[in-house]
C-alpha cells in the first residue's frame, strides 16, 4: 500500500501554522511538579540521566534518547531521579497545525512517550540542531519549518519503513514540490520525508527525469520565481526575493542567471516587452 505521509505534510501549511518557542536546557528534580498543558504542544528529549513520568494512569521510566510529548488538555508529572537527575531540552510549537504534527511522529494523548526510537544518537543531533539554532532566535521561520519537518519525517521513518518502486517514489517527490511552500525543504529532509536515503532518491529521480533531484528541484523554484516575477511586476526585486525559495536577492539573481541565462530584471523586462 502506498505511504501517504508525503501527501499529508503537503496538506498541511508550510511552516506548518506553526510557531516556534524554543527554551533552555533545564533539569527537574522535584517530584511535586504537575503541568496541565493549554493551546501547544512541548517536545522534550532526555539528553542525561533518567527521569520519571506519570500521565494517564501510566509511569514511565525515561533516560538518553527517549523522548516525551505534553499535548493540550492532558496532566502531566514528571520529575527527574534524585540520584541522577535528567537533563533535557524542549521546544514549544503553537498554531493550529501543531498537535498532527505531534502525530506523525508517534505521539497521542494516549501515549505522550517514545522510547524505543531507533538510532537514538542521531535523533539527538538532528533535535539539538533544530534547537540550537532556534534559540538563536534569528533563523527564518522557512529554516525552522524545514528542520522540524525533518525530525518529524525521520521520527515517522523510524516507525514505518516502506519500498517503493523508482515511479511512485518520484510521483510522491514531485507531488511535493508541487506546492511552492515545500520548495525551501532541502533535499536531505525531503528524503527524509519520503522515507528513503537521499541516494535512492537520486537514482530513481536520474531513471524516470532524467535530472538529479536537486535540479529538478532547483527547476521548481525558479518556475515559482519566474511567476512571481510576472504576478509582482513593480515590487523591487530585494523586496521580492523573500517571497521566494532564495529568500536573498543576490542568490536568486545569481541562481536566475545560472539556470536561464538573464538575470530576473532582463526577465521581466523581456515579458513586459512581449506582452
Amino acid at each position: 500500500m502506498k505511504n501517504d505521509i508525503s501527501r499529508s505534510l503537503v496538506s498541511l501549511p508550510y511552516a506548518p501554522g506553526c510557531r516556534f518557542k524554543p527554551r533552555t536546557t533545564g533539569r527537574i528534580t522535584d517530584s511535586r511538579r504537575v503541568y496541565f498543558y493549554g493551546g501547544f504542544v512541548s517536545l522534550h528529549i532526555v539528553l542525561s540521566g533518567t527521569g520519571h513520568i506519570s500521565c494517564n494512569g501510566k509511569d514511565y521510566f525515561l533516560q538518553r534518547g527517549d523522548m516525551f510529548c505534553l499535548l493540550p488538555g492532558i496532566k502531566v508529572k514528571y520529575s527527574g531521579k534524585d540520584s541522577s537527575p535528567w537533563s533535557f531540552c524542549w521546544i514549544d510549537i503553537t498554531g493550529p497545525d501543531a498537535e498532527k504534527l505531534t502525530e506523525y511522529a508517534g505521539f497521542s494523548k494516549e501515549n505522550i512517550v517514545r522510547t524505543k526510537i531507533p538510532f537514538k544518537e542521531m535523533v539527538i543531533d538532528k533535535f539539538l540542531h533544530f534547537w540550537l539554532l532556534a534559540m538563536k532566535n534569528d533563523t527564518l521561520e522557512g529554516v525552522f519549518a524545514s528542520l522540524l519537518l525533518d525530525l518529524i519525517a525521520f521520527l515517522k521513518t523510524e516507525q514505518l519503513s516502506v519500498r517503493k518502486d523508482a515511479a511512485s517514489l518520484v510521483e510522491e517527490f514531485m507531488l511535493l514540490l508541487s506546492d511552492s511552500r515545500n520548495l525551501e525543504l532541502n533535499i536531505n529532509c525531503i528524503a527524509s520525508t519520503l522515507q528513503v536515503e537521499r541516494t535512492t532518491l537520486f537514482h530513481a529521480c536520474k531513471k524516470i527525469k532524467k535530472l538529479s533531484p536537486v535540479k529538478l528541484l532547483l527547476e521548481k523554484k525558479i518556475l515559482f520565481t519566474k511567476e512571481l516575477l510576472l504576478k509582482y511586476p513593480d515590487t523591487p526585486l530585494s523586496l521580492l526575493a523573500e517571497k521566494t525559495p532564495f529568500h536573498h536577492e543576490k542568490y536568486l539573481i545569481e541562481a536566475f542567471r545560472r539556470e536561464c541565462g538573464i538575470t530576473p530584471a532582463q526577465y521581466r523586462k523581456m515579458k513586459h516587452t512581449n506582452s
